[in-house]
């Protein structure tokens, strides 16, 4: 068995392997506790496994849902800022029909 990836929580660590075994590889994750001295505080990581035969199939579907996951996280963004510019542009008008 070989780590490809290093996960920082259970629920990314599980969305893989899920991805992994829907495209027929076997992976299994090791949680380890990843210590920060200048944090002064451990938090657990996921190493995730495939066997030899299909590290360079594993990472590729790695990369490929990272890659829709990174298009995601930009729409979300872009939802939020949108959503903030309505919460002041209202705001402004009550201001403005308290005012006058």
């Amino acid at each position: 068995m070989t780590k490809i990836y290093l996960a920082e929580n259970f629920l990314e660590a599980d969305r893989i392997i899920s991805e992994l075994e829907a495209n027929h590889i076997f992976a299994k994750k090791h949680e380890i506790i990843e210590t920060s001295i200048t944090a002064r505080m451990a938090k657990p990581v996921f190493e995730i496994y495939v066997d030899d035969k299909n590290v360079e199939k594993a990472v590729e579907i790695i990369k490929q849902t990272s890659l829709s996951d990174s298009d995601v996280k930009s729409r979300r963004m872009g939802h939020r800022i949108a959503a903030l510019i309505m919460v002041g542009v209202i705001a402004v008008g009550i201001c403005l029909s308290i005012i006058l």
